[in-house]
């Protein structure tokens, strides 16, 4: 269409004669629209001549006279209203199919619960994994505690230990008295006897050390290696692993496993917090942090042990033991 055919009202879909303010603002949207390519064919060229167009048509009327101009009564281009002549009302056909049995409308109506449950797990699952990701940015909250945690006793050690010192004491004071009687028999061919006796049955009252748990370095192969930081939920315990040593750190994730209730588990390669990262240990660093992290449900309930196997040996954490808490 030649320029003399064209119409900036049409282009900015005004009616002829509207306004500068009007021109402007249709301007402003439809520029929005060819950035984003849904202008139907009208680019940045057309709206800046029909802007510029509308600009001198309200400074100078008279230069609108030659303005081409469809259609000359607006509202040409409006739809009628309500069914007429050539919009006839919409007319029901007869149905062509029977009722749909009630066990084709379970299926359908459980496979949209299905379909349901899906999306909403897959949404928890995604806030989840915002938490957890704030979680693991977060520093660790400060524990402070009023006094310090003692491990309960039993009563029969107690009273055992109490019985073998009260025998200690008595053989103490009468050995002297023995020694000093000439008819007596020596001493030395009782006392060792029930002092023996003593010993052997009466039950050891010193108790077994921890053994090495979470926030504890072990060494193997040259580096240092801290678990710490447990993270459980959703059926996945992670861990944060600490490394130390000379560069380059020989550590590798996928030699990490836990023993859980006598059940081996081996580490997950792609799953974790963002805490740390999941890549290999750089050659020359000489200190990092990785995240491993294992599919374990209720480990927490029974003996739970962390293994790191080395080249030359294995290293053990016990992570979790009934038999240690109080």
């Amino acid at each position: 269409m030649s320029v003399e055919r064209r119409s900036p009202y049409i282009i900015l879909g005004l009616p002829s004669g509207a306004s500068l303010a009007d021109a402007r603002r249709e301007f402003n949207r439809r520029s929005e629209l060819v950035r984003r390519g849904n202008a139907r064919g009208v680019t940045a060229e057309d709206l800046a001549w029909a802007l510029v167009q509308v600009s001198l048509h309200a400074a100078d009327p008279v230069q609108a006279l030659d303005t081409y101009r469809i259609p000359i009564d607006a509202t040409a281009l409006r739809p009628p209203a309500g069914p007429g002549l050539l919009r006839p009302g919409p007319r029901p056909t007869a149905r062509s199919t029977g009722p749909t049995p009630t066990v084709e409308r379970e299926v359908v109506f459980d496979a949209a619960r299905l379909d349901a449950s899906r999306a909403l797990l897959d949404r928890t699952a995604g806030a989840v994994g915002k938490q957890l990701d704030r979680i693991g940015d977060a520093p660790p909250p400060p524990i402070r505690l009023t006094e310090q945690p003692t491990r309960r006793r039993s009563i029969v050690s107690v009273l055992m230990v109490s019985a073998v010192a009260i025998v200690v004491v008595a053989i103490a004071v009468i050995r002297p008295t023995l020694g000093s009687d000439s008819k007596a028999p020596p001493a030395t061919t009782v006392a060792p006897v029930r002092t023996t006796a003593a010993a052997s049955t009466a039950p050891s009252t010193t108790a077994l050390p921890r053994p090495p748990g979470l926030g504890d370095a072990l060494s193997v192969d040259g580096i240092s290696i801290t678990p710490d930081a447990p993270l459980n939920g959703f059926g996945v315990l992670c861990l944060l692993m600490r490394l130390e040593g000379p560069p380059p750190l020989a550590f590798d994730r996928s030699k990490l496993a836990i023993v859980s209730g006598g059940e081996p588990i081996a580490v997950s390669g792609k799953v974790g917090t963002g805490r740390a990262s999941l890549e290999e240990v750089p050659a020359g660093a000489g200190e990092a942090v990785r995240e491993a992290c294992f599919p374990v449900v209720d480990w927490n309930l029974r003996l739970t042990e962390l293994i790191y196997v080395g080249q030359t040996e294995s290293l053990t954490w016990t992570i979790n033991d009934p038999a240690f808490e109080g």
